[in-house]
Formats: structure tokens, C-alpha cells, sequence
């Protein structure tokens, strides 16, 4: 799911089909790995350049500037992709159990606690999105600066 209006991707997985409210579109898949790569910097970054934005920075996350974005294909066939595949998808399942454990917790050391694993979960799924795209280290640069 995603929210019509947003700062950035800002794509979640509803598991129970209860978050849907009247802004927010849906793509019918069970596919952790395209939600990894769509909440990625660098798909933010690549959507900022054809997308409009709106007052305060907002993006509109419609069909005319979605169908544009650059979905990595994965070659199931190639065993270094299919591991990147598999470990971005293990990356996201990492994520919403953090995500979870965030939102149930009590504390503030344990809030902190799963806000920096969230935090260290998403760097590495930015990792694992700018190897796919087989960015250099200058691009990524240019993608980590303007976030």
C-alpha cells in the first residue's frame, strides 16, 4: 500500500487489509522485495526526477509517475541474484518485525532501541538497492546527499 501524497516512498505491507484509508492505493502483490526496493533512497531519488512536487516538498504517488519508476528485474536463473533477491526480502522481514516491536513498545530505551534497528535495516537495504543498480560511489553520493 501507499499513500497518495507523501515526502518520500513511503510504501507499507498490510497483512490483514486494515490500513487502507481514502488516499492510498494498492498493488495487489505479496513481494517484499519490490517493497524493499520501492522505500529505497534511490528510488525516492529517481522518482523526485519525474514526478511533480508540491508545497513543503510532498510528491504525488499516482499511476502516470509509478509506472516510470525502475523496477530492478531479477534473474532467478543467476545465483548472485537470486541471493540479493532472497537477502533483500529476509532485510524487509527484519524490518516490518522491527516496525512491530517498535509500535509495541513501552519504554523509551526500548523505542530508541528498534528505531536504530530500523534505522540500520534500512542503510542496509539502501546498500543492497545501490548494488542492484550497480551504483558507483560517486552516484551514491549524489542519491545519499540529496535525501
Amino acid at each position: 500500500m501507499l499513500p497518495d501524497i507523501s515526502l518520500r516512498g513511503n510504501f507499507c505491507y498490510d497483512t490483514d487489509n486494515s490500513y487502507c484509508a481514502n488516499t492510498a492505493y494498492i498493488i495487489p502483490m505479496d513481494d517484499k522485495f519490490l517493497l524493499g526496493l520501492l522505500n529505497s533512497q534511490l528510488i525516492t531519488f529517481i522518482y523526485k526526477q519525474f514526478s511533480s512536487t508540491y508545497r513543503g516538498g510532498y510528491l504525488r504517488f499516482i499511476y502516470q509517475y509509478l509506472e516510470q519508476i525502475p523496477i530492478r528485474a531479477i534473474n532467478f536463473a543467476d545465483k548472485t541474484e537470486k541471493a540479493m533477491h532472497d537477502k533483500m526480502a529476509a532485510l524487509v522481514d527484519g524490518m516490518l518485525e522491527a516496525k512491530k516491536h517498535s509500535q509495541a513498545a513501552r519504554t523509551d530505551r526500548d523505542k530508541i532501541f528498534y528505531a536504530d534497528r530500523c534505522a540500520a535495516l534500512d542503510r542496509q537495504i539502501d546498500k543492497l538497492v545501490f548494488d542492484l543498480y550497480q551504483l558507483t560511489p560517486d552516484e551514491i553520493k549524489i542519491v545519499e546527499s540529496a535525501a
